[in-house]
């Protein structure tokens, strides 16, 4: 559904780069488990995980509480993620949850203070290594609701012992791949058992280049920059050429 096929489903928080998806593809057996994990859908699964909540689906197949009180989880969606919201949505709502998506005008400043609860976001990170991803996640980056969001640490959340391995691999150098496959596969292990993100999909920069007034953008000949959009679009115009 999504993209029409031209997206990727990924079971990850990392793009997929050659230097990362080794560490991914190199995990350990347990931590390979927890990853597919992220792609499965099981209804059951959430019916009885919801059950041992406390929950029950009432006449219309939404889950509620002992009183009658239906869950009404509200999925807030900016502009530039309402092609996958929706979707997401609907398969909440086919799960038992009576999702909405809300769209509302200060929706960037409920996810930066922490209001919204449930939420899209991507964030930049990791290209050659894991370990500027693993970086957002540490206690010191968790804000209390009402404080902007800390170096991309969207869900808040933190770990002492997560902090420690990233801490170590801090001052792992890049070419010791042994040692640092090891605390990827510790840190991720904690990271996914607790899952503060679901990873959805990768987004794919798709980007025109109009070469009929200038050339020598950037591409997959000539990958001198990412997407030229943002700070780095300072290096595509130093790059371009003009046509005449």
């Amino acid at each position: 559904v999504g993209y029409g096929g031209a997206g990727v489903v990924v079971r990850t928080p990392f793009p997929s780069y050659p230097g990362l998806v080794k560490y991914t593809e190199g995990a350990s057996a347990e931590l390979q488990e927890l990853m597919d994990n992220v792609l499965v859908r099981d209804v059951d699964k959430v019916e009885e995980l919801m059950g041992n909540a406390g929950y029950t689906k009432n006449g219309d197949g939404f889950f509620a509480d002992a009183n009658g009180e239906v869950l009404k989880p509200e999925v807030l969606t900016v502009n530039i993620y309402g092609d996958i919201g929706p979707v997401i949505v609907e398969q909440m709502r086919q799960a038992g949850f009576e999702a909405e998506m809300i769209n509302p005008p200060d929706a960037w400043g409920q996810m930066s203070d922490g209001r919204a609860t449930l939420f899209f976001r991507g964030h930049g990170g990791s290209v050659m290594d894991p370990f500027f991803t693993l970086n957002f996640y540490l206690t010191d980056n968790v804000t209390p609701t009402g404080e902007g969001v800390k170096n991309d640490n969207w869900p808040r959340w933190g770990d002492p012992e997560y902090d420690d391995i990233v801490a170590e691999m801090s001052r792992t150098a890049v070419d010791d791949t042994e040692k640092m496959q090891e605390l990827f596969d510790r840190a991720m292990t904690i990271w996914y058992t607790a899952l503060p993100e679901v990873p959805i999909s990768e987004w794919f920069h798709r980007l025109g280049m109009n070469t009929t007034y200038w050339t020598n953008w950037p591409n997959q000949d000539n990958a001198y920059n990412t997407a030229p959009w943002h700070w780095p679009f300072m290096l595509t115009l130093m790059n371009l050429e003009p046509t005449q």
